[in-house]
């Protein structure tokens, strides 16, 4: 039965209820928030630069983050190497129409490379330390990548261990590798009595010596590129090691011309 009166208390308590900042009945589920699906950063090994970019730099809701928030995201998140997937780039300017949304992702991708670029250059930098005097080198990276080493008498070393902030501040310049070599090998011509009878040919021929291993090489080149944030390259790798050979070596005849 139609009750007028009823009608007019509802009606009074819509109007109050819009005044007081309540959400309407009919609104409720309309207001229920939708999960997002995540989108893969990264797909068969290659960066896809726009969902990297909306990954790391937009929050769920499509808001854009602080410039900090992007730039440790993106640290964090490409601390795996990658290469960029180009083609997506290409995909996208393919499309028959630029939509609006089309043109975001570009501009996504767009930031995406300049990051990676920069990125990249400051590596470079880095690799030119010899040309910069006042680049340095990194000791706690360099601790993180050192391993436990045996010399041919049985005595066990860390690369690392005699190594300090202020004695890492002179490995820089044209003469940086051949200082953090002198560094370690004095360390371990001090602790090791059978140092004078050691050996680090470059080739393979017999010697009356007793050669370091390879492992004491390989290690010391890991701790050296982590140091100077170099390039793990195989063929920067291959450099690395021959170059510490050979300052390995003249440091032994050098060491061996002054205790004869």
């Amino acid at each position: 039965m139609f009750n007028a009166e009823n009608m007019k208390h509802n009606k009074s308590v819509i109007q109050e209820s819009k005044s007081r900042g309540y959400p309407r009945t009919d609104s409720i589920h309309k207001n229920v928030e939708t999960k997002t699906l995540r989108l893969y950063s990264s797909e068969n090994n290659f960066w896809n630069p726009a969902n990297l970019i909306t990954n790391t730099c937009y929050s769920q809701s499509g808001l854009l983050l602080s410039r900090r928030d992007c730039t440790i995201n993106l640290h964090n998140k490409m601390k795996s190497k990658k290469h960029v997937d180009f083609y997506e780039i290409l995909k996208m300017s393919s499309k028959p129409g630029l939509a609006e949304s089309d043109l975001r992702e570009i501009i996504k991708c767009l930031a995406f490379s300049v990051f990676y670029m920069q990125k990249n250059t400051k590596k470079r930098e880095i690799e030119d330390c010899v040309k910069n005097p006042f680049r340095g080198f990194d000791l706690k990276e360099a601790k993180s990548v050192d391993r436990e080493i045996v010399m041919p008498s049985g005595k066990s070393f860390f690369i690392t261990a005699s190594l300090t902030p202020t004695v890492c501040s002179t490995f820089c310049g044209k003469m940086a590798v051949e200082k953090v070599v002198a560094n370690v090998m004095q360390q371990i011509s001090i602790c090791d009595e059978w140092f004078l009878i050691y050996g680090a040919p470059e080739t393979g021929r017999s010697t009356k010596y007793i050669k370091i291993g390879n492992q004491f090489f390989d290690n010391f080149s890991k701790v050296i590129r982590a140091g100077f944030q170099l390039s793990d390259e195989p063929i920067m790798m291959s450099s690395l090691v021959s170059h510490i050979r050979s300052s390995v070596q003249n440091f032994m005849l050098v060491e061996a011309a002054f205790n004869v």
